[in-house]
């Protein structure tokens, strides 16, 4: 059974990669359990240890970015809820997130420590990559301002910008998301690639998206398992956040 999720915090990084976790999720559970000095130099070290273990970590660096910038600070949530994409949720989503103030309400002493962490992402990514670790995307939507499918190009620009060449961004949100799969959950598993008798999950870009992600971000069309969506249809179902899904089924 292959195992991925957190690091135990109360053991060393060294438990995981020996007993052969499939995968870690969030590059800050690696400075939980073996960077706590947040040291560049020993970042690189534990990335060449995470590549000999061949374990997969999705980095999250859109997560900890929203997660810093609400912590104990109103006004960061505030602004996340007043981004367009956080009204295309649905209502009761949006309530939520302003009621709980999950990261609003942590300590203020501890903000600063949060915004080197956060800071410390981009070497220690950038590191992982260099090493050879296999990335894949994700961002924990829909934790607080987080928007599904809005936050993951949020995850790909981070990526880049922590120095990920931009074709190896692109296939750990597909080719090799696909990989993982086969290769540690079911081999049977048939998505991520563009073949006959493939999941059928496409998205139509004007350009090359490896010369610019942003692309990636207004597609001309998108196949969801085999139903084509074209960009009127996209823009309409955009437009129908409220409405029921069988509704919006009509639009396309």
């Amino acid at each position: 059974m292959a195992v991925v999720g957190h690091a135990p915090r109360t053991l060393p990084l060294s438990v995981v990669l020996d007993h052969g976790q499939a995968g870690v999720v969030h590059a800050e559970e690696l400075i939980y359990t073996g960077l706590p000095s947040l040291d560049t130099i020993q970042a690189r070290e534990v990335a060449a240890e995470v590549a000999e273990a061949d374990l997969w970590v999705t980095p999250t660096m859109a997560t900890f970015q929203a997660i810093s910038e609400q912590w104990a600070s109103r006004e960061g949530l505030d602004a996340r809820l007043a981004r367009p994409e956080a009204a295309l949720m649905p209502r009761a989503m949006q309530r939520s997130w302003s009621d709980s103030e999950v990261y609003v309400r942590r300590p203020a002493r501890e903000r600063a420590r949060i915004e080197r962490m956060n800071a410390f992402h981009r070497p220690l990514v950038r590191a992982l990559a260099d090493a050879g670790v296999h990335l894949l995307t994700g961002t924990d939507a829909p934790l607080p301002g987080l928007v599904p499918g809005f936050s993951l190009h949020d995850e790909l620009d981070a990526l880049v910008s922590a120095g990920v060449e931009p074709e190896a961004v692109l296939r750990a949100a597909t080719s090799d998301a696909g990989r993982f799969v086969r290769e540690r959950v079911d081999s049977a598993s048939h998505f991520g690639v563009i073949e006959p008798g493939a999941r059928a999950d496409l998205l139509l870009v004007d350009g090359d998206p490896r010369d610019d992600l942003r692309r990636l971000r207004k597609p001309l069309g998108v196949m969801a398992r085999g139903t084509w969506y074209g960009r009127i249809a996209l823009d309409q179902l955009l437009a129908l956040p409220s409405r029921p899904a069988a509704v919006a089924e009509r639009h396309r």
